[in-house]
Parts: C-alpha cells; structure tokens; sequence
C-alpha cells in the first residue's frame, strides 16, 4: 500500500532520517482505519510504502455526533471507525445502543454491539438475510430478551444470547434457531411468517422450541375468538 502526505516532503528522504516515517506511522495509526501497522518504508521522496492489515468494516450503529443523529461505521470487532452518515437503509445495521454514549475513534462501542456483529455473520450466510433490517441490541444485558432481530416487513424476532454463547436447556441452540428460520422461509417465503399470518403473536420467539411456540401460538387465538 502507498501513501502520500504533504507533511513528509518536510523530512528529506535519507537513510538516516526517519522523522518522515516516523511521522507517517503515527498518523496511520490514529487514523483507526488500521488493525495493526507492521512497517512503513520509502518508496519516494513523498511517498511511503505500508505493510499492516486494515480494519474491516461490519456494520452501521445508530449514534448522536454533534447533536445530529448518524451512522456510523464500525469494524468487526465494535470499534468505531472514521466514516458517519446520514441515517439511511444501511445494511448490516445495529440499532438500540445509547445514542449519545458514541466512542472516540478506535474504541469500542461495547458487548452488545459485538454481539450484534457476530450475529449479523452468522444469519449473513443464509439468502433469507436480506430479510433483515436491523439487530436490536437494547436488551442484550437482559435475561428476558436479549438480542432481537427486525425484519424489512416490520417483525421482531426475539434471538436471546448472543451467537457465542453456549445456553443452558432452557434456550434453544444457535443450530435450532437457524433451522427454524430456514423452515419458515422454505414453507413461507419469509422468515417472519407467523408474525402476521393467521392472527399471529407479532413477534417470534426463538428461544423456545418450535412445539412450545405453536402451544403459545394456539392458546392466545383461542383466547381471542
């Protein structure tokens, strides 16, 4: 990778001067679009040759910069990278963190939003994802709901513990929640389908198994006829 800075024609390019490269390394470094920065080396007078790995973008989370509320962008491991916008139909999103708790550039926005990247990789390797309009992480530190997912047709679909998570016997298994998902929009079309069909609950649970929710299902539309 190249790099060009005015601020290095300063430093005359030397084997024995490294102010330049010095100078170039520590504004790669804080610019937090870099995991790590192995070597900065001349290629000419003004340009440096970099060797490091960059940060890999995963994800928009809802934030208040300014008093104005964005998007921004952060990396596979929650950090806050360098690049904001507008509120948009961004994808993968993140939504319900605290909107004016936003971390400096390269910090991490916390658990609750890796939580929602990791979850985000694991439903992307499914063609039904695109269902998907954002994970819901405002009650990740709850034992009543955890992580949610919203579906583009207006769904919530309650997910639990975060993907990494090993539960315990009263939570389904990432592999059920998964399974269940992909039946729904084998039979349906969507994965969302019992939110809306035939008097539905109006989310989905996928911490119970499938018979304790047609049970659940089944008893509240007895209750409403």
């Amino acid at each position: 990778m190249l790099f060009r800075s005015e601020t290095l024609s300063r430093h005359p390019r030397t084997t024995h001067e490294q102010a330049g490269l010095r100078e170039a390394h520590q504004v790669l470094v804080d610019s937090g679009w870099f995991d790590r920065v192995d070597q900065v080396r001349w290629h000419d007078a003004r340009t440096v040759v970099v060797e490091g790995i960059w940060a890999t973008p995963a994800a928009w989370v809802e934030g208040r910069l300014d008093g104005e509320r964005r998007d921004i962008l952060v990396d596979s491991r929650g950090r806050r990278l360098p690049l904001d916008g507008e509120p948009a139909d961004r994808s993968p999103r993140i939504s319900g963190t605290a909107l004016d708790r936003v971390p400096a550039i390269g910090e991490s926005f916390g658990e609750a939003v890796q939580a929602g990247i990791a979850l985000h990789g694991v439903l992307a390797e499914f063609d039904w994802s695109d269902q998907i309009s954002d994970i819901d992480v405002s009650e990740f530190s709850s034992p009543i709901r955890g992580l949610v997912i919203h579906t583009n047709d207006g769904c919530s679909i309650v997910w639990g513990e975060g993907p990494d998570v090993v539960v315990d016997a009263t939570e389904t298994t990432v592999t059920q929640k998964l399974q269940y998902l992909d039946d729904l929009d084998a039979r349906w079309g969507r994965i969302d389908a019992p939110c809306s069909r035939n008097g539905g609950l109006g989310e989905i649970d996928l911490r119970m198994d499938f018979a304790t929710y047609r049970a659940i299902e089944e008893a509240r539309r007895r209750t409403t006829r």
